[in-house]
């Protein structure tokens, strides 16, 4: 009432009362043992993890090297240290003139701290959290208030053949019993997702457009001019519009 117990096997052997295969999968060749062994599995697999290994000692080995060197370059030294400093994301100018780095318990989710798109970006992270977690209580519910074998199916250990078969037995008839609840989970979970995505869309536009608001940003200083006419290219007229604009807004344009 069982399938035999090799990986990689097809067809068992069913003229012995071990666990042997008459015939194995794609990719397997079949063994005098009776076991289904990978067919690409041979010298090269060792060949190549020397070669990996090789190559990592001497990364090792380099960055090492690099490490106990001694200072030729003071001067280009600092000057890589202070672009790398100057690239970390920092808070406003505070009252002392000092632009102090952003602590760790800072909100992303609600803090701009590197623009909108990051934000939103951990606003995801945290609704597949949530959707994970309501899939999750989903079945937790159904297993603690429907029936109980939802907590053993799949997860019980079998042993002699004979426990085996009883085994089997008592998961065909669990699984047909309580296929209902398995049913009404999927139906919760396609149609709860369905919900708390749509939802998750929403919220994200409008803490877009929220941030949008309250902050001043490039497109902020940006004048879209459509209804232009064809001008041919070996015309000046970038500076053209740019000249036209300023004598009729008054205003200083940095480019066009």
């Amino acid at each position: 009432c069982r399938s035999c117990v090799v990986d990689g096997c097809q067809e068992c052997d069913h003229t012995v009362l071990e666990d042997r295969c008459a015939i194995c999968q794609a990719g397997y060749v079949l063994k005098e043992d009776g076991k289904c062994h990978f067919k690409y599995f041979g010298s090269w697999v060792y060949y190549l993890s020397g070669a990996i290994c090789l190559i990592l000692a001497i990364a090792v080995i380099w960055i090492l090297d690099m490490h106990i060197r001694p200072c030729t370059n003071p001067v280009g030294l600092q000057h890589g240290l202070d672009s790398r400093e100057s690239m970390k994301l920092r808070q406003a100018m505070d009252a002392t003139g000092e632009r102090e780095l952003w602590p760790l318990t800072t909100n992303l989710m609600t803090k701009m701290v590197a623009g909108p798109g990051m934000m939103l970006h951990f606003n995801f992270q945290a609704a597949l959290i949530v959707w994970a977690v309501f899939i999750a209580l989903i079945w937790i519910c159904l297993a603690q208030f429907v029936d109980e074998r939802l907590w053993l199916l799949g997860t019980r250990r079998f042993g002699t053949p004979r426990e085996n078969c009883i085994l089997v037995a008592w998961g065909y008839e669990v699984q047909n019993e309580l296929m209902w609840t398995k049913v009404l989970f999927l139906w919760i979970a396609y149609l709860g997702s369905f919900a708390l995505w749509f939802t998750y869309a929403v919220m994200q536009l409008r803490a877009f457009q929220n941030v949008d608001y309250q902050n001043k940003t490039m497109k902020d200083f940006v004048a879209m001019v459509i209804g232009l006419p064809s001008v041919s290219g070996e015309k000046p007229v970038e500076e053209d519009i740019k000249a036209k604009i300023q004598a009729i807004t008054e205003q200083e344009v940095v480019g066009v």
